[in-house]
């Protein structure tokens, strides 16, 4: 790394340490989030789809089986078994009217899963935590919501502090992300301001995409602040002595 860019990186630390420990684990999260998020929702949709595809098939079988069974006992029986024979057909066509209704929501779930892998990823962004990514248990969603795997929004999410992945936290998901970028963003935040930079570098060298999405998001948060803390300082500088020089130099 040169100095050029070591002058860049070094301003892309400032921006990231000027943040507060919640801040900063969101900015570093936004990335895996909105990853997981996204593609949970597109693993769960589709599973979810194919389920509700099945069982519709399945609850449109039975009753056209129990619509025709009773179509036949209506015919051959006398008024009392013709009454509970034309129960059993408006039963069984009940039946099928609910499976044609869940194998279109299966279908919906699948075909819409394009568009809504990408806004659950944006709303996974502020999650708490990365649980219920495959469909969350909001209880505040609307139908359609519900129906493209998405939450209401309606919750405050307060920022999430940096965790490490848990083997047993599922879905599959989650482990696409790189245990390394989880032990960079712990460096970052350890970090002296002279090995700052070197960090960020490193992390924007191997994992570019994460790196742009936690850059992204710690600059949208900055411009929402003031740029001064009570004291007058800049925040980016605040309780941070200034890099001594190029490291080697």
């Amino acid at each position: 790394m040169n100095f050029k860019d070591y002058l860049i990186y070094e301003e892309d630390y400032q921006v990231f340490i000027s943040l507060d420990e919640g801040e900063l684990a969101n900015a570093l999260l936004a990335g895996p989030k909105f990853v997981s998020g996204a593609v949970g929702n597109l693993v769960g949709q589709g599973l979810r789809g194919v389920g509700n595809i099945g069982y519709g098939g399945l609850q449109s079988a039975y009753g056209l089986g129990q619509s025709g069974i009773g179509a036949l006992q209506y015919l051959g029986g006398n008024k009392e078994a013709r009454k509970k024979a034309s129960d059993k057909v408006k039963s069984g066509l009940g039946n099928i009217a609910g499976g044609v209704g869940n194998a279109l929501r299966g279908a919906t779930q699948i075909l819409a899963s394009p568009v809504s892998a990408p806004i659950r990823g944006a709303q996974a962004v502020d999650d708490k935590t990365m649980s219920g990514i495959l469909a969350p248990n909001d209880p505040k969603r609307s139908y359609i919501q519900d129906l493209l795997g998405l939450d209401s929004g309606e919750t405050p999410q307060k920022p999430a502090k940096v965790v490490q992945p848990k083997k047993e936290r599922s879905p599959s998901s989650i482990e696409q992300i790189p245990q390394e970028w989880y032990d960079l963003t712990d460096r970052l935040r350890k970090a002296s301001p002279k090995d700052g930079p070197v960090i960020a570098a490193e992390m924007a060298r191997k994992y570019p995409k994460l790196y742009a999405a936690a850059r992204k998001r710690a600059l949208s948060i900055s411009k929402g602040r003031p740029s001064t803390n009570p004291s007058g300082q800049l925040r980016s500088t605040a309780g941070r002595a200034r890099p001594q020089g190029f490291p080697g130099l």
